[in-house]
């Protein structure tokens, strides 16, 4: 979805824009597009790849001193291609979308190129907090070696490209680069008032989300059926992992999210975003603001967007606050419903991509070429 919302402001700029993607096993698509809507300026190539993690894969990684949750994502096929497309015809940027994409360096560095870096998180914070959680010794070690090699090529990556994007202040002031947030394009214009049914959201592959929710459920939950025995807690996702959180007899539902944000959260009115670590902005609670929702979060997940506790949802941070919060936004109907309306407002303004592209046309024109590797 950031990757996406990239191109959409790009394309908003007036440029013409090609992406070279990565198809993977993970989330194979039979074939790969964009929305024919988004017009006839935009091209999507994509290479076939199996990026999986693997034990073998993370042993050589080891061996080799580089950080595997990076390096594996480095392919022959990937970089064949994109110097194919290099020298296919002349580029006016090139925008390396995530770290993972900074490993082809050494190829955007001998085209020669205004390149830029775009970041979607700090990625050491987000295994950081991952290894400190880790009670396994040897997996404990391997994760903070992994954490020390991904902090350097973080580091470097920093210093080695000239303009860098990050998609909240808080991570541009880290890496020392600009600004500029995710958007979001589709803004519905209906207006009703959120159900009183909680959900969440987001891809269940991503640690920082399984672990904020596995918190939720055993630290939260229990305090709000306490108060509420008949409230229910829906988590929409995919994958093996989903099973995990469906246990009707407490109230909580876990069902396959296949379908747009809109269609997925129909009838549910409060999105919980139970996040404990990461960086990066928060796409779920832009999707929820943009569709009437109500937001129950943790400060970190909704950071880097601008929300204010009281404003435009519920903000608390411990097992006893945050339940509350959740007893009071099923409570309220009211309540609900302004905090939604100014939320949507707020993003509306902030967030649309009209309100970046502007911005981002001018930092397209100061993209410098990468150091030599």
């Amino acid at each position: 979805m950031a990757m996406g919302a990239l191109v959409r402001v790009l394309l908003e700029t007036g440029a013409h824009v090609t992406t070279l993607a990565f198809n993977t096993k993970k989330h194979w698509v039979h074939v790969p597009s964009y929305p024919s809507e988004w017009g006839p300026n935009v091209r999507l190539f994509a290479v076939n790849a199996h990026t999986s993690p693997t034990v073998m894969g993370a042993v050589w990684a080891f061996l080799r001193g580089v950080p595997y949750t990076v390096s594996r994502f480095r392919t022959s096929a990937y970089a064949s291609e994109l110097n194919r497309l290099l020298r296919s015809q002349k580029w006016d940027v090139v925008v390396a979308d995530g770290l993972t994409q900074t490993v082809y360096g050494p190829e955007l560095s001998a085209w020669g190129g205004p390149v830029v870096y775009r970041a979607h998180n700090v990625e050491f914070r987000i295994w950081e907090h991952v290894a400190r959680g880790e009670r396994n010794a040897i997996k404990k070690m391997y994760l903070q070696t992994e954490v020390s090699r991904l902090r350097k090529m973080e580091h470097q990556v920093w210093e080695d490209w000239s303009e860098k994007w990050a998609i909240t202040p808080e991570d541009a002031l880290e890496m020392g680069g600009y600004s500029v947030p995710c958007t979001v394009g589709h803004w519905p214009n209906y207006v009703e008032e959120p159900p009183a049914a909680l959900f969440h959201m987001g891809a269940l592959d991503w640690l920082p989300n399984v672990a904020g929710l596995r918190w939720f459920v055993d630290r939260v939950w229990p305090l709000v059926r306490r108060e509420l025995p008949s409230a229910t807690f829906s988590v929409l996702g995919r994958g093996a992992r989903l099973k995990e959180f469906h246990h009707p007899n407490q109230g909580l539902f876990a069902k396959e999210a296949n379908g747009s944000f809109a269609e997925v959260t129909t009838g549910m009115g409060i999105s919980v975003v139970p996040l404990l670590s990461g960086s990066g902005m928060r796409i779920k609670a832009l999707d929820a603001m943009t569709h009437y929702k109500s937001i129950v979060s943790t400060t970190l997940g909704v950071d880097g967007i601008g929300f204010i506790n009281g404003t435009h949802g519920w903000v608390a941070d411990d097992p006893e606050s945050f339940a509350a919060a959740v007893i009071s936004a099923l409570s309220d109907a009211p309540e609900r419903m302004r905090r939604a309306r100014e939320a949507r407002s707020w993003a509306e303004k902030k967030f649309s991509d009209q309100a970046v592209a502007l911005e981002l046309g001018s930092r397209l024109r100061v993209a410098k070429p990468l150091k030599p590797c």
